[in-house]
């Protein structure tokens, strides 16, 4: 899986959008502390959310056991959803 730098986006949308909490953050000295657990949480659950929607659609025996190369087509598309999903509901808020 490509690394994702979660812990960046936030910081830049809340240097635009929430100026007020990154002040905060940055003059108590929390602000790499506070972007390290994002970036830690918006992975997991990035990794959790795949991990589901394989689960759940069944496409890794049915795919994997005809065509691996439409298998990790497959997972590449449920990691762009995945991604989405993690940027509306942890880092873009």
């Amino acid at each position: 899986m490509e690394s994702k730098n979660y812990s960046k986006l936030r910081q830049e949308y809340l240097k635009v959008n929430g100026e007020k909490i990154y002040n905060q953050l940055v003059k108590s000295g929390k602000i790499s502390i506070y972007l390290n657990e994002i970036g830690v949480q918006a992975s997991k659950y990035e990794k959790e959310i795949v991990n589901e929607i394989i689960k759940k659609s069944h496409i890794r025996e049915k795919l994997r056991e005809n065509n691996s190369i439409d298998f990790e087509r497959k997972k590449k598309e449920i990691r762009k959803i995945a991604e989405l999903i993690v940027l509306e509901t942890l880092i873009y808020v």
